[in-house]
């Protein structure tokens, strides 16, 4: 008598079971749709753009709301608008979101630059992927000066084995302080590789093409140690491509 009460319990339980499961799947299903219908039917009624300091924010706000403003989110080609936010020159990706109260917002990536290129009279931002850029209407970054590469045209990017290991060591020397504050130019040298200029009396600074983290370390040290004892009049050039020493050359 109790099991087939308890089989009777038991097949009770499971259509409560199966139809509080049934109601489950048709409430998501419910939301789902509604969701999919507010989605689509949101008309993009403002747009705010996030990330932006070298790119001009008035043009930019000027193509998006030209482009979307009115427009059902679900008319919008979003991988085509990345694209144009993603063409303009200091834009190195986005990404798009649309509220559900018809509010877009555009999160900008900007490229890093990590030179100032300088080719005769032209000077150009250059990035360690070795795109090139305009320089910006708002205050010119304060960078390295970089030789020995072309400035123009600004389509071709930067692609040789000597930009990337100057590049390389472009990016060390940004977390190195002392070395940053102390070297103004850069450039590549067919023989020696990444040579630099020191900001107090233009010593040639010679890195080679590698092992730039500890190199770099040797000219802060020498900065530091040495410089305040004998100063840099008497330098022409410092060598340090060289495993614990420094090549020093008088002038």
């Amino acid at each position: 008598m109790w099991n087939q009460e308890a089989r009777m319990a038991a097949k009770v339980i499971r259509k409560v079971n199966f139809t509080y499961l049934g109601i489950a799947l048709f409430l998501i299903a419910l939301s789902v749709g509604i969701g999919y219908y507010v989605a689509s039917s949101v008309i993009i009624k403002e747009v705010s753009i996030l990330g932006l300091e070298m790119t001009d924010e008035n043009e930019l706000r000027e193509f998006l709301h030209d482009s979307v403003i009115g427009i059902h989110s679900d008319s919008l080609a979003i991988s085509q608008l990345r694209y144009e936010i993603n063409s303009r020159s200091y834009v190195q990706d986005s990404r798009v979101f649309i509220s559900p109260t018809g509010r877009m917002a555009v999160e900008v990536t900007e490229r890093k630059p990590i030179a100032l290129l300088i080719q005769g009279d032209r000077m150009v931002l250059v990035d360690d992927e070795g795109v090139k850029m305009p320089l910006p209407s708002s205050p010119v970054p304060d960078l390295p000066l970089l030789f020995g590469f072309n400035a123009l045209p600004l389509t071709d990017t930067l692609q040789t084995e000597a930009f990337k290991a100057t590049a390389n060591f472009l990016n060390t020397l940004h977390n190195h302080p002392i070395a940053s504050l102390t070297i103004s130019e850069v450039g590549w040298h067919a023989e020696h590789g990444v040579i630099a200029l020191s900001r107090e009396q233009d010593v040639q600074l010679i890195f080679g093409d590698d092992n730039f983290e500890d190199r770099i370390d040797y000219w802060s040290g020498f900065y530091q140690e040495v410089v305040p004892r004998k100063g840099l009049a008497s330098y022409r050039s410092l060598d340090f491509r060289y495993r614990g020493q420094i090549i020093a050359k008088n002038s």
